[in-house]
């Protein structure tokens, strides 16, 4: 009686342990694939720091954050009193800056991090931020032209401080409490 206590106890343990090993290995594939940028079932991305290992944003971000052109289309399309004409010429200015900014993206994936390439693209887009603003005036009022570029302002003071956030600095500089290095 006792040796078959013994021998299920056994049995028990070594079920127990082959359950725990098999959810370990299962969780460390999920793991590695993750650290690579897959997400479950094969597709890229998912990452909270840009889906590229080391949590680099990808090219795309990076263009994104340089020109913002979905953020300011939003608030001309849905926060200002547009006309249905002035909105499709806005549209227009949008489109052919979303196309400069694709090919943007581009250059940044093939630049592969070469600095003179980098501002090169900065550049690009400070000049197609400023052709957008450009054509912009043909087609929106003084009065609207106002509300943009305050809006425009604020837009870029909360990402940059959503930047400093989360490389973990605080408002005031430093990273630390107080603002001190």
């Amino acid at each position: 009686m006792k040796r078959r206590i013994m021998i299920l106890a056994a049995l028990i343990c070594a079920a127990f342990l082959i359950t725990i090993a098999v959810q370990y290995t299962t969780h460390a594939q999920e793991s590695t694939e993750q650290e690579e940028g897959e997400r479950p079932g094969g597709r890229r991305g998912g990452r909270p720091g840009g889906g590229r290992p080391g949590g680099r944003p990808s090219a795309g971000q990076l263009a994104a954050r340089m020109l913002p052109l979905e953020a300011s289309w939003a608030y001309i399309s849905f926060e200002m009193d547009m006309t249905g004409e002035s909105l499709v010429k806005a549209w227009a200015i949008y489109q052919k800056a979303w196309k400069d900014r694709k090919d943007m993206a581009k250059k940044m994936t093939d630049a592969d991090g070469d600095r003179s390439v980098m501002r090169d693209i900065r550049t690009m887009a400070d000049d197609t931020r400023a052709e957008v603003a450009t054509k912009l005036k043909d087609v929106l009022s003084p009065k609207q032209i106002e509300k943009l570029t305050a809006w425009e302002e604020k837009y870029r003071e909360r990402q940059r401080s959503a930047g400093r956030f989360q490389r973990g600095g605080r408002p005031g500089g430093g990273g630390r409490p107080g603002g001190t290095e």
